[in-house]
């Protein structure tokens, strides 16, 4: 790590995790559509019916999900193409036995670009607010070591339902394509800053012109300054205090 000044500060980095990619979910999917007995009055209420699908791999769209002839009758729907919903995708993984405070994950993922990803629940906890247009979800605060429970939910668009009810051929693909926990550790640096010059020992204007140094009090040109930019991937934060500056440098793999 090369300083403002020119010095070099050597940073020692513990190893990180390596990525865990999600391979296998079970599904929990909510189809939405109409519900003849209160849409005369009210077209937008909607009839909703779930169904499950275990051991569902990575990157199946639900018009591949192999639904048998019961479910497609309880969802009544000529195939998978024609449903539209809320699927609440739900697996486990596991982390080290050492895995402490200082790591942290994010939850990387691609979708269809007609779902959103409304909702990550990790160990029961619930993260509200995810950014819709976000592709990885930042886990830290919930994990714990050894086995890791996770719950994505999923929005579709209408599309769907609405095209199949009205006898149009367009449809849309839904669903999870790739998932990857990314582990990642924070490592806290702290620079001291240069101390304040003390007055009574910087010589006056009369004494300087008299004095047989000849020359400024200049300090130690070895410390480092608050305010060093420092130019490494991964700075997370800097926080300025009078005497020193805390840098926290983030790592993955």
């Amino acid at each position: 790590m090369v300083m403002s000044d020119g010095s070099i500060k050597q940073i020692v980095d513990q190893d990180v995790e390596s990525p865990i990619s999600i391979q296998e979910w079970d599904l929990s999917l909510e189809s939405w559509g109409p519900d003849e007995s209160v849409n005369d009055v009210n077209p937008t209420i909607s009839k909703k019916t779930t169904v499950l699908f275990n051991h569902v791999a990575t990157g199946t769209t639900w018009d591949q999900l192999p639904a048998t002839t019961e479910q497609l009758k309880q969802l009544e729907v000529n195939s998978m193409a024609d449903v539209s919903g809320i699927g609440t995708y739900s697996a486990t993984f596991t982390l080290s036995e050492d895995w402490n405070i200082n790591n942290g994950a994010y939850f990387n993922f691609a979708k269809n670009e007609n779902d959103e990803v409304v909702e990550v629940t990790i160990n029961g906890n619930v993260i509200h607010n995810i950014d819709t247009f976000a592709t990885s979800v930042d886990l830290s605060h919930y994990l714990v070591a050894g086995e890791n429970t996770i719950s994505v939910k999923v929005d579709s668009t209408i599309t769907n339902r609405f095209n199949a009810t009205h006898q149009s051929a367009d449809r849309t693909t839904h669903g999870l394509m790739s998932t990857v926990v990314t582990p990642y550790q924070d490592t806290m640096l702290i620079t001291h800053a240069e101390q304040p010059e003390d007055p009574s020992s910087t010589p006056s204007q009369g004494e300087q012109g008299s004095s047989s140094q000849g020359s400024d009090y200049t300090g130690n040109t070895d410390s480092v300054k608050t305010g060093d930019v420092v130019p490494i991937a991964g700075i997370a934060t800097v926080l300025a205090a009078a005497v020193s500056t805390v840098i926290v440098t983030r790592k993955k793999k």
